[in-house]
């Protein structure tokens, strides 16, 4: 049986990896074979996988040479559809920008420094469109079901009730509300 790399931490993986215990390519083969047999089709737009593939040799060659370029050497990551990936359109979560956008030339400033650290890039996850909203809800990719909510995805009337917590400001500096919330102490009700 496969070691379940999904179960770990980054800082577990890394450990293995650096040991020598695991290689970047099996892990990189197990995260695919882990996403295809999901059940969630919901969670990632697309899979970049030959770059991946890619990646996690020439990770596995660096670590064989003894040149690993540190800790996160190996480690899968999964970018949000809000950072430009070289080859791929980002969409921010809408099918009108993938009508309309060319594909990326040059990876986003992070994607190149995590990838230039050795990180693999395993594919775009979904998002809500635009950003516009932090539920998560995609009409047009679906809607990823959220494991902590186990009645329904990601729609606020399946969550458990929240209690409320009401705050009144003590001391004030400021009166701009945009400044309130950074300049005032606030105390519970």
């Amino acid at each position: 049986m496969a070691h379940p790399y999904g179960s770990l931490s980054i800082a577990q993986l890394s450990a293995l990896i650096q040991a020598g215990s695991v290689d970047p390519v099996a892990v990189a083969e197990q995260v695919f074979a882990a996403i295809e047999s999901h059940d969630d089709k919901a969670i990632f737009i697309s899979l970049t996988r030959e770059r991946a593939m890619a990646e996690a040799e020439a990770s596995s060659k660096r670590l064989k040479d003894g040149r690993s370029r540190g800790l996160l050497e190996g480690i899968p990551v999964a970018w949000k559809d809000l950072f430009d990936v070289a080859g791929s359109v980002t969409a921010a979560g809408s099918r009108l920008l993938l009508r309309d956008q060319a594909p990326a030339a040059v990876d986003a400033a992070v994607v190149s420094a995590l990838a230039g650290a050795g990180m693999v890039a395993a594919g775009r996850v979904n998002m809500s469109e635009f950003a516009f909203s932090g539920l998560g809800i995609n009409p047009h990719f679906g809607t990823p079901k959220n494991p902590a909510v186990l009645m329904s995805p990601a729609f606020p009337a399946a969550r458990p009730p929240v209690r409320v917590l009401r705050w009144q400001p003590v001391s004030c500096r400021s009166r701009s509300a945009p400044t309130r919330a950074a300049r005032c102490v606030f105390q519970r009700r």
